[in-house]
């Protein structure tokens, strides 16, 4: 397999099926020319993509999935995380509502005002 940038084709694709739909196999094969001449003239030396085997690239798409899956995981963790905490101050009333007043220092209630007309 060798690298190309699709930026070169003039209209983007989802996948090699659609282009295939859309262009047919010889304008498909033609897009992926036009790709790989794009890649060529526009490389930057020492930061551009290297061809590989079938195998490597399967490997490449297998952890580019893994990483997706670990980063969706560890952002599910620290969703459930946050609302776990939020139920938790949400759940516990303060010393003021809970004692229907406010609440002295050493935990007990104040004592009630008496009212005067």
């Amino acid at each position: 397999m060798v690298p190309v940038d699709m930026r070169g084709v003039e209209e983007e694709f989802a996948d090699v099926e659609e282009m295939v739909t859309k262009l047919g196999a010889k304008g498909a094969a033609e897009a992926f020319v036009k790709a790989r001449d794009f890649f060529e003239k526009n490389k930057v030396d020492g930061e551009c993509a290297q061809p590989m085997t079938a195998k490597e690239w399967t490997q490449v798409l297998e952890e580019d999935a893994n990483e997706d899956l670990e980063e969706e995981l560890m952002l599910e963790g620290e969703e459930e995380e946050f609302h776990e905490e939020l139920e938790e101050e949400e759940g516990e009333p303060d010393d003021e509502a809970e004692e229907g007043g406010e609440a002295e220092e050493d935990g007990e209630p104040a004592a009630k005002k008496a009212k005067t007309d």
